[in-house]
């Protein structure tokens, strides 16, 4: 399987068709990339996409509507990507925490921010991992009171996903609305990248309208809407029932409280916080099969479901055949 970033060997793959009469070399190979590429986005590969479009400036430059955004959400991809490989230097942390949890911590000498690095084992298939974050409204029963009022929308391979909660530390009411792309990295081996935000639009906090394929409603009476920055998470499989999972998050952090946010704290906040979080979804692995709406959800959206996880599936078919030959 050729790597995301190996442009040669992908845009070798595309058949462009001849051209007609009326119609020119040009023309034809554009429509061909931009259909290769489209096909790579509903497979939720966004790297393949991004580098045929990259290679051809003459389309990168006019994109049509339904792949306008994706060279942003590779780039987000890539900057996670470097994140996790790049946490070196004397500004970066390691802080070992319990259950084999790790965080990693890094403040920004210009800006203040806290960069973050959490990263954990839990159980759960990678089809599992992938419906709590996407379609998060199924498991809403099995989170024990933590969040309610779920909801999870789709759109143009993009997805927006609410709740509601009590915020861990203030326990002030608050309503979270995330957008969250999905991304295959593809290589020697597979794994997903998801990407987290509030939505891209002025005022969010208080904004209520259309923003792309999704209607934004009033914020509850009550509650607060926090801004989230871009974040990324990490899912990679290291069994059939368990996975592998890394949050990158930067958080701004006021000065008045930086002086206080010691690795003591920061390490006894992340292991409260995980503990509770870790109990709830080992609740939910447990009663996963309890629930008609996960079988519904899955049939659904078998759309995205069953294209994204092509290369995981093609995996346990081979290593199926190698296990029928022996």
């Amino acid at each position: 399987t050729p790597s995301d970033e190996d442009a040669e060997i992908l845009l070798a793959q595309i058949d462009v068709p001849a051209h007609s009469a009326g119609e020119t070399l040009d023309g034809v190979k554009s429509q061909a990339l931009l259909d290769e590429a489209r096909r790579y986005l509903r497979c939720c590969q966004l790297l393949r996409a991004d580098v045929i479009l990259q290679k051809y400036e003459e389309i990168a430059s006019k994109l049509p509507e339904d792949l306008q955004r994706l060279p942003a959400w590779a780039k987000r991809v890539r900057e996670v990507q470097a994140t996790i490989k790049d946490k070196k230097g004397a500004n970066w942390k390691k802080i070992e925490l319990d259950n084999n949890c790790v965080l990693w911590r890094c403040w920004d000498a210009d800006s203040g921010d806290l960069q973050v690095i959490f990263t954990w084992e839990a159980c759960g298939s990678l089809e599992q991992q992938l419906m709590a974050i996407r379609d998060a409204d199924v498991l809403e029963p099995f989170w024990a009171g933590l969040c309610w009022d779920m909801k999870s929308t789709h759109g143009n391979s993009v997805s927006l996903v609410r709740w509601l909660q009590k915020d861990a530390v203030t326990r002030q009411k608050t309503e979270v609305i995330l957008e969250r792309v999905c991304c295959v990295c593809n290589g020697s081996t597979p794994y997903i990248v998801m990407l987290d935000r509030s939505p891209d639009v002025a005022d969010i906090e208080t904004y209520s309208g259309r923003y792309g394929d999704f209607m934004i409603d009033e914020v509850p009476e009550g509650y607060i809407r926090p801004l989230f920055t871009a974040s990324g998470r990490v899912i990679e499989p290291i069994g059939k029932d368990r996975c592998r999972c890394t949050v990158v998050l930067n958080v701004q952090v006021p000065s008045f409280v930086r002086w206080i946010m010691t690795d003591s704290i920061l390490g006894l906040g992340a292991n409260m916080g995980a503990k509770q979080t870790m109990k709830a979804w080992n609740g939910i692995i447990g009663q996963w099969d309890c629930s008609g709406y996960v079988e519904e959800r899955r049939k659904r959206e078998a759309a995205f479901y069953g294209p994204t996880l092509q290369p995981w599936n093609s995996m346990d078919s081979m290593a199926a055949d190698d296990r029928s030959a022996e």
